[in-house]
């Protein structure tokens, strides 16, 4: 198989990837591959990554939510991403952020956006719970594997920073066609950090129609709340108490609610 043949097959391959299919040897490979990247067949985005110029991608880039896939064999889209791959991101985030057991250090940079791994809670390390709330879409033909609605809720309350902010995440929950309480609750409880039922109970509450929230479900969130208070941002001026949740919100939450 020629390089260029490869490149029309896959939007992104690695080196490895590249010697297997291509069958040559290390010198030769190297070669081969530099001399696509002068032809402009290839794009070398970081060490032992490329990314496809030709075929379907001559015109358009390949989705950069296909790329964790090609950096880690356990990639998991997860955060804002997640929410983009669902598309209810309320909001364009140039982050893409995936979970992997191996995340990496560096960022790379694809057209407008840095792509960076992300190490899985500890919580679900420890319990060998990794794939919790993990399923699977189809992205320009290729399956990509995915947080679902629950977790990402959960996961981007826990990590403000990598859902774009708390109002980003309000305003992009409000776009959920609905959310699995049993499945949100297992996940609260598998991650055991208080402050996150604190959060989302407080989500929850402001869109106790859209979700069906019940009293019921209110109290089973209640229940795992502790004294200490939890703040929905960064620790700052600007907020107000909800007592129920024993929670600190920004004064304009509920203009982004309304919204």
């Amino acid at each position: 198989m020629t390089t260029k043949e490869l490149a029309e097959k896959n939007p992104f391959f690695t080196w490895e990837q590249f010697r297997q299919e291509a069958g040559v040897k290390e010198t030769t490979g190297y070669a081969r591959l530099q001399a696509a990247v002068k032809s402009n067949y290839v794009e070398r985005l970081s060490k032992g990554i490329y990314v496809s110029h030709v075929g379907p991608w001559m015109e358009k880039l390949p989705s950069v939510f296909l790329l964790p896939a090609y950096l880690s064999n356990d990639a998991v889209l997860g955060f804002h991403s997640a929410l983009d791959v669902f598309g209810h991101g309320h909001s364009q985030f140039f982050y893409v952020n995936y979970f992997s057991s191996k995340p990496g250090r560096k960022k790379i940079n694809y057209g407008n956006y840095y792509v960076k791994g992300v190490a899985s809670p500890v919580a679900l390390i420890r319990r060998q719970a990794t794939d919790f709330g993990v399923v699977e879409r189809t992205i320009e033909g290729q399956r990509v594997k995915v947080t679902g609605r629950e977790r990402t809720l959960v996961d981007c309350l826990d990590r403000l920073d990598l859902a774009g902010g708390p109002e980003e995440i309000i305003r992009s929950v409000g776009a959920f066609p609905y959310l699995k309480f049993d499945l949100l609750l297992e996940y609260l409880h598998l991650r055991k950090k208080p402050p996150l039922f604190s959060k989302t109970g407080f989500v929850l509450e402001s869109y106790r129609e859209l979700f069906n929230f019940s009293k019921h479900q209110e109290k089973q969130l209640q229940s795992a709340l502790t004294d200490a208070v939890a703040y929905f941002g960064p620790r700052r001026s600007g907020y107000r108490y909800v007592s129920k949740w024993r929670l600190m919100v920004p004064h304009d939450a509920e203009k982004w609610i309304e919204a």
